[in-house]
This record gives C-alpha cells, structure tokens and sequence, in this order.
C-alpha cells in the first residue's frame, strides 16, 4: 500500500494520523496543501511527500526533473506551486527502487509538526515463529537499522489469543513515555494489532511514531503489507494497488496466475513449485548463468498457461535461452510439453530450450518432443539440463 493508503486504514483502528491528503497531480497537491493550512488554525508548515512503492524516498532523485529529495518541507503552500510539477509524473530512483526507479503518479501533502522525540513500532508475520510478533523500540526515525538492540524490545503474539493486555503494557514501558500519554500509546498499539490481524497483513511499521512537542502521538510515517494469499477476502484492500508501481509483465503474469518476478539474467526459467525454482536458479548460478526470472507456473496449470508462460519469458529482451524444470506430480508432464511447443510454433520462438522433466506422463512427454521437430533439448538431469543452457545461452 501507499503511505497515503495504508495511513487511512490505520485511521480506521482509531491510531492517529497526521492531518494530510492524498494528490494525483500537481493542482491537487496545491489545493490539498491550502486545505491543510486552513485546518490547521496556524501557520505550521506542510510536508509533500512522494509515492512510491519503496524507501529512501527522502534520499531520492528524481530522473526527469533532477530534483533531488522524494520528502520536501515546506513553509507554506506556495512553495508546493514549483514542487508539485517536478514530482508528480516523474521517476524517483533511491536506494531501494533499483536503477529502474519508480513512478510517482501521486503525492501525500501533511502537516508538519515539532517532534520532540521519534519512537519505532511494528507487527509483522515472523514465519520461523508461525506467530506475529511486535517490535517497539524507544528510538525511531531513518537511523533505526542502526540503534543499539537495547533499545529494542520484540514480543511474541499467540495468534489463537491476539494481543494481551500485559503485552501491551510492556510495549508501553518499551517507548518510555510520559504517563499522560502512555493510555493513547495502548490505544494504538491495540488498534496497530487489530489492524493487522483483521486485514491479514504480513507487516504493520510505524516509523516514526512521534511524541510532539505539543504533547500528542502522532503515526508520522507508516508502511502496510497485505498477504498476497488473502486477496480472495480483501478483494477492497487489493483493488487500490497500484499496478505502476510492478513491471507490467509481472502485473500480465498475475492475471493468469503465474508468480513471476523479472531478475537481470539470461536464462529464462519456467518452473513449478516455489522451491523447485529457486534451486533452479541456484543450480544456474553455480554453473555460471544468470537466472532471467523467477516464474512459477503451479501445480494447476493448463496448456494456456504454460504458453503465456513462455511467451513472457520470451518477451524479455535479455532471455537467449529458456530452462523447463518440472517436477509433475499434480502437474502433467504433457500439459508442461504442449504449452511450450505451442508457444514455440505461434511465437516463432527460436531461442534454444532446455527441458529436464520428470513425474506424471513424462514419458508421453518425452515422446512428443522427440516428434516435435523443434530446437528443444531434453535432459534427464537438473545439473545436465542447466549445464547444457547455460552452454547455449554462452
């Protein structure tokens, strides 16, 4: 979710926010920015902030406009007049979004406020427990990767239970707040919580949650992740993702249920299982290849499916050579062999592929490709299959 987004929906479980409004191009950044200060009473400042799906926006720099910094602070909304059209539309790049940067298509205009001190929360899934676990941390703010483990206090949350009232008042103790606000910093820790456990998230991170100088605590700045598996229950979470924001052949493969992830290789995988292919792009990587993608066709897959599948493969520039991995046991070894010739032929694909197929039917398979007349190679090794396409792909 965007800050903006995932913002809103902790102001649902009552955990303050900051005053702020969401823009989509430079005149609504403008206008939410004199609707801001009018509702502050006072002149306080505004903070316009960049939307991207990644960190170090504050340290970014924007590709088109040069404009260096995705966070700018501002004394007034005239200063977010020559702002707003440097930012808006273009590509930030930091540290986190790769070379490739991201875009930002909107903006988040918010008060400023004074921060007497930045404190640091956050749910998230911990798999190695099966359990949630909550993190609190009495120093916040842009250097928390590097803060003494002191100052770090981390609880396990029984799922089966949710959040108890002796964890949240240890979480309380943790921040080290002043007793009048030590019931607000409960409220939202609960609220944090039930925010998480509703919406199946797999994180919740408040950084920072700010004790102002006036007195309140504030959520200054926040990132939500919701489970890709639950997206069946929270079909209204999902549809504000902001598909700009994915290379569009990943948004193409999620639309026919393919977990792909594009990498900076040459060897194309199609694989099923999760597992099975990232050892498949282990393998390549000890015999010198480079892995183009991750793409995981499943275990449900139909002849359709395997053809996009190699088809997106294809599509990729970098691809020279394309690496088939399956194991069938749910799958059909034939359905996996007729996906591909069938992209083969219609697509005129003529890079080399490098099959290495073994379960059910992969003995009418094997037969279909021995018939197919195409450059297909089968091997009945996973180290000879990726010896011999990274060969090829040399």
């Amino acid at each position: 979710m965007h800050e903006y987004q995932a913002a809103q929906l902790l102001a649902d479980y009552q955990v303050p926010i900051l005053l702020g409004k969401p823009a989509f191009t430079a005149e609504e950044a403008i206008q939410a920015a004199q609707e801001i200060e009018a509702g502050q009473g006072e002149a306080k400042g505004l903070v316009i902030k960049a939307q991207i799906h990644a960190g170090g926006r504050g340290r970014g720099t924007f590709r088109e406009s040069g404009l260096e910094g995705g966070v700018h602070l501002v004394d007034d909304a005239s200063r977010i007049v020559e702002l707003a059209p440097q930012m808006i539309g273009n590509t930030l790049v930091t540290k986190q979004s790769g070379a490739a940067g991201k875009p930002c298509n909107a903006l988040y205009v918010v008060e400023q406020v004074a921060m007497a001190r930045e404190l640091y929360v956050a749910i998230m899934l911990d798999r190695s427990r099966a359990a949630p676990i909550l993190i609190c941390s009495s120093i916040g703010g842009m250097g928390i990767e590097e803060i003494d483990k002191e100052y770090i206090k981390t609880f396990e949350i029984d799922p089966s239970v949710g959040i108890t009232e002796d964890i949240v008042q240890q979480a309380v103790d943790a921040f080290d707040v002043p007793a009048e606000n030590q019931e607000s910093c409960a409220q939202a820790v609960r609220g944090l919580y039930n925010c998480f456990a509703e919406n199946e998230a797999t994180l919740v991170e408040v950084n920072p949650y700010a004790l102002l100088e006036d007195g309140r605590l504030l959520v200054c700045d926040t990132k939500v992740n919701i489970d890709d598996s639950s997206e069946f229950r929270h079909k209204e979470l999902f549809a504000l993702d902001d598909l700009t924001q994915k290379d569009p052949s990943e948004v193409e493969a999620e639309s026919w249920e393919l977990n792909y992830v594009k990498l900076d290789g040459h060897v194309g995988c199609l694989v099923n299982g999760a597992g099975l292919a990232m050892a498949t792009m282990d393998y390549i990587k000890f015999n010198g290849g480079d892995p183009a993608n991750f793409l995981d066709v499943g275990g449900t897959s139909t002849v359709e499916r395997v053809f996009e599948a190699v088809r997106i493969i294809n599509e990729d520039e970098k691809v020279d050579s394309i690496l088939v991995n399956i194991f069938g046991g749910i799958v059909r070894c034939d359905i996996i062999v007729d996906g591909v010739i069938k992209a083969m032929r219609e697509l005129s694909i003529d890079k080399p592929v490098v099959l290495r197929i073994k379960g059910t039917n992969a003995d009418i398979a094997q037969e279909t490709v021995a018939n197919a007349g195409l450059p297909i190679y089968w091997e009945n090794t996973v180290q000879d299959a990726v010896q011999k396409v990274v060969a090829l792909t040399a």
